[in-house]
């Protein structure tokens, strides 16, 4: 697959809650992250990026409903 760069601003503009908007601006800090932490030697910077990023997803999450019960059905065990 092929990356369509028009296609993907599109995409981005549509994300406009807060929450979007900041788990997109952490997931864009990837590669500087990557490239920081290579030059310093410095591992644990990724780590610490990843759980920031982790909790970012998480706060995400917990704000929007992504699963729904329907109502009058029986779920089974």
């Amino acid at each position: 697959m092929d990356h369509d760069a028009a296609r993907g601003r599109a995409a981005v503009a549509r994300l406009v809650e807060p929450h979007e908007q900041a788990l997109l601006a952490s997931l864009s800090r990837y590669p500087e992250v990557v490239e920081m932490a290579a030059l310093q030697r410095a591992p644990h910077a990724l780590v610490h990026y990843l759980r920031e990023l982790a909790n970012d997803f998480h706060t995400y999450y917990n704000a929007h409903q992504f699963l729904w019960t329907m109502p009058n059905c029986a779920t089974r065990a």
